[in-house]
């Protein structure tokens, strides 16, 4: 989000006139969601075990980062076990040994380097389409009866998957499915946001939109 530092001008440059001597920093770039590299690979099956799902950390290439937000460099993975129930709760618990990534990156000219912005994405189950649709239905309404989060909004299908739920607390949460996939997007942009009013709230919602549900249009063209 806003980076903590004072500036005097949106302008990548020496201070000058500013006293500070201090470099500027320009606004974050927004450009537009390209799909690109590889399917992902759906075995056909009621549930798929988490132990064969995808790595999170090959849902998104560096090209579709750079594509969607042009200042991204020093583009780092790191990934995350996830251990889930079974949907239908026949069978034990599973673990996907990558099933959730967080995907780091300076936005160069829109803060310090150690100022990182991320996406994280986790897959959240895997399964028959018709069976996940209901699982996200079932999480959509029960997610919309918790008070000890902001309350769920429902996208429909406007962030490009076939559908998309969320709220936005200090940060913004997506959960999104897409014929056999459900998954989940969070993360946050470090930098000013032009044109967007100061405050956690107003910058999470503007990352939400430029970022977020791209990559969820993203993630979404890759599902066969």
């Amino acid at each position: 989000m806003r980076t903590p530092l004072t500036v005097c001008l949106l302008l990548v440059m020496a201070a000058a006139g500013c006293g500070s001597g201090k470099t500027e920093f320009v606004p974050v770039e927004f450009g537009t969601a390209r799909p690109g590299g590889e399917k992902i690979a759906v075995a056909k099956a009621e549930v798929i075990p988490a132990s064969q799902w995808p790595s999170a950390c090959k849902l998104l290439t560096d090209g579709e980062i750079t594509a969607l937000l042009p200042q991204a460099t020093k583009i780092t993975r790191s990934p995350r076990p996830v251990k889930i129930i079974s949907i239908l709760q026949k069978d034990q618990n599973s673990t996907a040994a990558e099933g959730e990534c967080s995907y780091k990156f300076w936005l160069k000219g829109a803060s310090i380097e150690e100022a990182t912005s991320s996406i994280i994405v986790s897959i959240r189950a895997m399964g028959d389409p018709a069976l996940i649709k209901a699982h996200y239905e079932k999480h959509l309404a029960d997610d919309r009866k918790r008070t000890d989060q902001a309350r769920a909004e429902d996208h429909g299908d406007r962030l490009g998957a076939e559908a998309c739920y969320g709220w936005v607390d200090s940060l913004s949460t997506l959960v999104c499915r897409q014929g056999p996939l459900m998954f989940e997007i969070r993360g946050m942009g470090s930098g000013a946001f032009a044109g967007v009013p100061s405050g956690l709230t107003a910058e999470a919602i503007h990352w939400r939109d430029k970022a977020q549900g791209p990559v969820a249009q993203l993630i979404a063209a890759k599902v066969p």
